[in-house]
């Protein structure tokens, strides 16, 4: 009867260990599964049955899509393995997982990430058919409105698929590709080297335009009564914002630029106005 009993104790205590290391295998930490662990402001969590208000705890599965509004963010957690947060204004699709670990798909926006050293699953960032995907690392995967791809690592190596000929980031690289151009492997920059090439004189016209430069991929905007007039710089950083309404008078305007890592930068200038003919007495003599 002891025995017997002693069996039991010893089957129960078994099915609970196995019940417990299920849950967090399958349930926070498995390979094609991620955790909403904490989220700021207005979060979308998308399934096959519908779209709903993303909750703390819930699950996200293959098929499954996270979008974040301009004022919301979300943090994914992968177990104690790896963490994932999804910025402002972006869409992340979770794949599914392979041999080497979970894929996730950047569909537009910043995705910073996480991965600790282990025996676990990495993870793979998939934006624009581009691929980074590491077992030991910190980085971050943006993707522009234009397609431009960029990845950074801040930490560790990443390895690189269908980015040209440049095959992994060690600390403290970048890469950046631009639709139709070679990806550019290279320091991380400490800003986004914003230049505004600001009119020294006036004009007549009820509009101008704004040159300058800045990263490649960068989105560049001046807001004039509550309208965005922007320009995507390319691949050598430059850019045109074309049709800028003006004022009679001096316009002063502020230039930002968002970089398709998050990085900002802004510069403020003026532009004067004078549509006035000029004036004058004059005589001709013969």
């Amino acid at each position: 009867m002891k025995d017997s009993l002693q069996l039991i104790v010893v089957a129960a205590l078994v099915l609970l260990i196995g019940g417990v290391t299920y849950s967090r295998i399958f349930e926070s930490g498995s390979v094609d599964a991620l955790t909403i662990r904490s989220l700021e402001g207005a979060v979308t969590h998308s399934t096959e049955t519908g779209k709903a208000e993303a909750a703390i705890g819930s699950v996200i599965r293959p098929s499954d899509r996270i979008i974040t509004s301009e004022g919301g963010r979300v943090e994914l957690s992968l177990g104690e393995r790896a963490e994932l947060t999804l910025e402002a204004g972006s869409s992340l699709a979770l794949v599914g997982s392979t041999a080497d670990g979970l894929q996730v798909e950047l569909e537009g926006g910043l995705v910073q990430a996480v991965v600790r050293p282990g025996d676990g699953p990495g993870l793979a960032v998939i934006a624009g058919g581009r691929v980074a995907e590491a077992s030991d690392a910190e980085f971050s995967v943006g993707l522009g409105r234009d397609g431009t791809a960029a990845v950074e690592a801040r930490a560790g190596r990443v390895t690189l698929i269908n980015y040209g000929a440049v095959e992994s980031l060690e600390e403290g690289q970048r890469v950046v590709a631009i639709a139709g151009e070679s990806p550019q492997l290279q320091d991380i920059p400490k800003s986004l080297l914003l230049e505004v090439a600001w009119p020294d004189e006036s004009t007549r016209e009820g509009q101008s335009r704004l040159v300058g430069s800045t990263q490649p991929g960068a989105i560049v905007w001046t807001e004039v009564n509550g309208k965005r007039h922007r320009a995507v710089a390319d691949a050598r950083g430059r850019f045109r914002i074309e049709g800028v309404p003006l004022s009679e008078g001096v316009n002063s305007l502020e230039v930002e630029a968002v970089g398709v890592l998050g990085g900002r930068e802004s510069s403020t200038g003026e532009i004067s106005r004078d549509s006035k003919a000029p004036t004058g007495a004059f005589k001709v003599e013969y």
